[in-house]
């Protein structure tokens, strides 16, 4: 269900290096929480080949995509607190977890300055299009109501579910929540409580927070979680129009959380199986409409390539309605 959840299949479907490079900075952050989360629960001092790795692979991930560095940030600095609450923290294991966070920083410094004669200078202040890509405190309401709640377009034939056409964002937004500055609609985006609300259960993550709660690993992959789908989202977050794609930046760190939350809100209600088989219904209720609107979504991608690509087969499945006048007709 996960793999299907929007917006990672929508993503896929359109083969160019920006997908593929915010799409390869997710699977490799998650790679880095997957190999350091044993390192961190283990007794004894940490493998350095362990940390080396998972530094690597948090080095990668910045490389792939620099918009990640809060997350990577979040990752290495608390993986480095954990050691010292633990009393494991050494030299060695420093070593072993910067190096590569390290090393990416430094390539994409120099990098910067090959190109633009500063350090710090992504190119942000150098783009050509038709809008700059400035952050404003004022459009933090409208994208995240946007990435929330935005309502697809609902269809009885197929695929049944579509992002919304591009409109005016007067026609999707409140009039309380629209920015001063300048913003836009121009892109299909479907907030996910709607396309995948089995992200949703990364709320039950602030649970396992506490102190009498799941083991320290865990309440570390939760704090990991919930910072991750906040920080992802936070360099896009203030920019002129929400999007699918800077939306996937956050959904690798809601599927974490909700995944770790889910199974501690499960042990938690062990006394109590009425109310769990409740949560149990929930969970795969959301599941199920999150892995077909995931699937729906997926045929059309940002440039309908299903339709584009495979017009005989797209004009076949179009026939197919869940309407009796339609399929009568």
């Amino acid at each position: 269900v996960m793999a299907w959840a929007t917006p990672q299949p929508w993503v896929l479907g359109r083969g160019a290096i920006y997908e593929v490079a915010i799409t390869w900075a997710q699977a490799l952050l998650l790679a880095s929480v997957a190999v350091l989360a044993p390192a961190l629960h283990s007794e004894g001092p940490a493998s350095s080949r362990r940390l080396a790795v998972a530094g690597a692979l948090l080095g990668a991930a910045l490389a792939s995509r620099a918009a990640v560095l809060p997350t990577v940030l979040v990752v290495w600095v608390s993986a480095l607190g954990v050691l010292w609450s633990q009393r494991r923290l050494r030299p060695r294991a420093v070593a072993a977890l910067s190096t590569g966070v390290g090393l990416a920083g430094v390539g994409l410094m120099a990098f910067n300055f090959a190109r633009f004669g500063q350090v710090f200078e992504t190119g942000a202040t150098t783009q050509l299009c038709f809008v700059k890509f400035a952050w404003h405190v004022d459009r933090l309401l409208a994208n995240t109501l946007s990435y929330l709640l935005r309502a697809p377009r609902l269809s009885c034939a197929f695929p049944f579910v579509a992002a919304p056409p591009v409109v005016d964002p007067q026609a999707l937004l409140p009039a309380w929540a629209l920015p001063k500055s300048t913003y836009y609609a121009h892109e299909p985006l479907v907030g996910f409580a709607w396309a995948a609300p089995v992200l949703l259960f990364a709320l039950t993550a602030l649970a396992a927070l506490k102190k009498d709660g799941p083991p320290p690993v865990a309440r570390w992959l939760a704090a990991v979680g919930l910072a991750w789908a906040t920080l992802g989202l936070l360099p896009s977050a203030g920019i002129f129009a929400a999007t699918m794609r800077y939306f996937l930046d956050a959904r690798a760190g809601l599927v974490l959380a909700a995944f770790v939350g889910v199974c501690w809100l499960r042990r938690r209600m062990d006394a109590r199986p009425g109310l769990r088989r409740v949560v149990d219904g929930a969970l795969l209720a959301s599941a199920i409409v999150t892995l077909l609107v995931g699937v729906f979504l997926a045929t059309q991608g940002a440039n309908d390539h299903l339709r584009v690509h495979q017009p005989s087969l797209w004009a076949r499945l179009s026939e197919v309605s869940l309407c009796p006048s339609d399929a009568a007709e």
